[in-house]
């Protein structure tokens, strides 16, 4: 008997190890790439506050307490005082609407298991004890790829075991009120992650483990994504979608099975109508991309391959056709194109302040009216906003506030005066003009400059508003429509190259396009072109570099803009983008030669970067503007550089590999930098989630 049992044991502990083997498999790749997703998500959980960073969160968190409970409606609204106050709320029939219920309903299986979590344990102490066994399993998956389980395995453990302490020590309870906030930043974390693991794994395989999972740690730790993975925007969530959409592009050009193919051309498909339910617009733009490289690239356009492909897409575009068709009755009209919440219909609820009019008056004057989504006023820690927020996330009030939870009353819609008509149109009548009316309101969209048209427009007619968006910030003028006063006159507003400068490596580009159209005049040209282009990489190439241009020229009639911080609205862009770096040939090198001191470069600059900006901070005593301003001059300069050196290598083929490796690991230290001193010192607003952040920084005079 005892040897059966011994022998079931070695059964099911052989089992649980194939199932967890497939587990890391399915979702991360290999071991590397769980390391990614584990180090990534640590990151940014550390400096991850709970609170309301910007006031679109209003409704997005509004729309999700009210998810949980059941309806569509907004009929309770726990983290706005008035309705009001929250940009991308809609009225369809008298009843107030909310957004992104994509992103809501992702959301509703993650707040359930923390309200359970909340029956046991206290929240702040779950959310502590979790990032602690990231760290621990981070410890000790680290130490089985390096071989130094013990070492690094006894590091970890005491690193772990000493943060959860310290974190329990030093907790503040977080309100019931704020789980679902708290699931919606947790979501984007997630998403966040899963970006940098799926980037891992597509670079991975084209070029190797050392460039892919270079290029997936730089994508959560050294770009905006970081910024913006602990504030509960759909960007992340987009940018997931976009990254998935090029990574199983790719890998059903590659594989060799053809229901293996097939399979993978259906998933590239479902994640475009899953968008679809997050933001529409952005779906469109990878629909219209996706389609035609698809069609021209596919291995088989058989119609059996067709139909599987379209049922699957029908089968994901059901969630967001069945949520407009219960908002407006119109199945293809998503809530964005419904009318923007008028706040003065609403009896009950209190005037807004100037400062929510300015807010709502940007929203409908530039979001509302784009494909682009709601971009509203920043919240500084020195508004009373932030401090109600705090308070209300440690379980305290302020004095005279009415934060509380509340059910709206809809106004009632004016009575039928039109005569009865006995005639009821056909279902296929109904159709047919929801379909019409939904094209007519993205008509007038159109008409109004914005989208792919007013992006071009923007090019050749006010080049000033490009220089604004991707190159230097500084001042923009009025002209360029930014509004400071909602930022209280704080200069916070970077450029692409000032907030993310490892994308100056684009500059090589038309190095390259020159370097590659003379091999046309060779005798063999045309035929190394046409197999070049069948090969999978570069028909993925094609795939990123269209869906980049779509993104862009499509937002840029919008930018720059007040609160984008960091050009959040590309940011489904530099997710794509940063595949287009890890397929620089210059860059590549260096990543796959020289990683090991790359690595070191990058942890030790990082580390004297903080210290460095935090000295000058003090010593200075910079305003919000002046402290994002030095890192806008910090990152531009670094682009320089990068920029520089890609360039001469290219040019020289060669280059100085070591000279490459100190230039981007500095790149990547001063990104790296800016992303832990905006989470942790800069904007100060919530409750740190993970109290080391905030016992830390207490003790840093900035």
């Amino acid at each position: 008997m005892g040897r059966i049992s011994r022998d079931a044991f070695a059964v099911d502990v052989e089992t649980r190890r194939r199932w967890r083997h497939r587990v890391v498999h399915t979702l991360f790749g290999d071991r590397l790439g769980l390391i990614i997703f584990l180090a990534s998500l640590s990151f940014v959980l550390f400096y991850w506050r709970v609170g309301v960073f910007i006031t679109d969160n209003y409704a997005v968190g509004n729309t999700l307490a009210n998810l949980a409970e059941g309806r569509l409606a907004i009929e309770r609204t726990p983290y706005s005082l008035t309705l009001g106050a929250q940009p991308g709320l809609v009225e369809v029939d008298g009843v107030v609407y909310g957004r992104n219920y994509g992103h809501a309903a992702i959301a509703v299986p993650v707040l359930l298991i923390l309200q359970g979590v909340s029956v046991v344990f206290d929240v702040s102490v779950f959310l502590a004890a979790s990032w602690s066994l990231l760290v621990l399993e981070l410890a000790r998956q680290s130490g089985q790829l390096l071989d130094r389980q013990r070492l690094v395995g006894v590091l970890g453990s005491a690193v772990a075991g000493g943060t959860f302490l310290f974190n329990i020590v030093f907790s503040h309870s977080i309100g019931a009120k704020w789980l679902p906030f708290v699931t919606l930043q947790l979501v984007t974390a997630l998403a966040a992650a899963f970006v940098g693991v799926t980037l891992y794994r597509l670079l991975a395989r084209i070029h190797g483990h050392r460039v892919g999972a270079t290029i997936g740690f730089a994508a959560v730790c050294a770009t905006p994504l970081g910024f913006w993975a602990t504030i509960p925007k759909r960007h992340l969530v987009t940018a997931l979608a976009a990254v998935v959409v090029l990574a199983t592009f790719y890998e059903s050009r590659r594989a060799t099975e053809a229901r293996r193919a097939l399979v993978l051309r259906a998933c590239s498909y479902v994640s475009v109508a899953l968008t679809t339910w997050i933001h529409a617009p952005e779906a469109f733009l990878l629909f219209v991309v996706l389609v035609p490289l698809d069609l021209v690239t596919a291995r088989s356009n058989h119609p059996k391959t067709l139909l599987v492909i379209g049922v699957a897409f029908a089968l994901a575009f059901t969630p967001f056709l069945a949520t407009n068709l219960a908002i407006s009755g119109n199945p293809v009209e998503p809530p964005r194109l419904q009318s923007p919440y008028d706040s003065g219909s609403d009896d009950e609820v209190s005037t807004p302040t100037p400062t929510d009019r300015s807010r709502i008056a940007g929203n409908q004057t530039a979001s509302e009216t784009a494909v682009t989504g709601t971009a509203a006023g920043a919240r500084d820690n020195r508004t009373a906003e932030a401090t109600q927020a705090n308070d209300a996330v440690n379980g305290t009030r302020t004095s005279g506030s009415t934060n509380e939870s509340r059910t709206t009353t809809a106004p009632t819609p004016p009575p039928n005066t039109a005569p009865p008509d006995d005639r009821s149109p056909s279902p296929i009548a109904r159709v047919s003009g929801a379909i019409e009316d939904t094209f007519e309101d993205i008509l007038q969209e159109r008409r109004k400059g914005l989208g792919i048209a007013g992006g071009v427009s923007v090019i050749f007619s006010q080049p000033e508003q490009v220089y604004h968006t991707f190159v230097r910030s500084g001042r923009i003028p009025a002209s360029a429509g930014v509004d400071y006063a909602v930022n209280q006159q704080e200069a916070i507003e970077l450029t692409v190259l000032e907030s993310a400068p490892i994308f100056a490596t684009f500059l090589v580009l038309p190095v390259l396009f020159v370097s590659r159209l003379r091999t046309l005049f060779d005798g063999n040209g045309r035929h190394r072109l046409a197999s070049a282009l069948a090969r999978p990489e570069r028909q993925t190439d094609i795939l990123a570099a269209a869906i980049t241009i779509m993104y862009t020229i499509t937002y840029l009639s919008l930018l720059p803009i007040h609160t984008q911080i960091t050009v959040r609205y590309l940011i489904p862009a530099f997710a794509v983008m940063l595949y287009g770096v890890g397929r620089i040939p210059s860059l590549r090198r260096v990543l796959e030669t020289d990683s090991p001191l790359l690595a070191t470069i990058w942890a030790g600059g990082t580390g004297i970067l903080t210290a460095c900006f935090l000295i000058v901070n003090a010593t200075l005593a910079l305003a919000l503007g002046e402290a994002m301003q030095m890192h806008a001059i910090a990152g531009l300069g670094c682009a320089t550089l990068l920029g520089t050196w890609t360039i001469a290598a290219s040019m020289m083929d060669r280059g100085s590999l070591r000279s490459g490796t100190v230039v981007l690991g500095l790149v990547l230290s001063v990104a790296t930098s800016f992303l832990l001193l905006t989470g942790l010192v800069y904007f100060d607003y919530g409750t740190y989630a993970i109290p080391l952040g905030r016992v830390l920084m207490s003790l840093i005079p900035a």
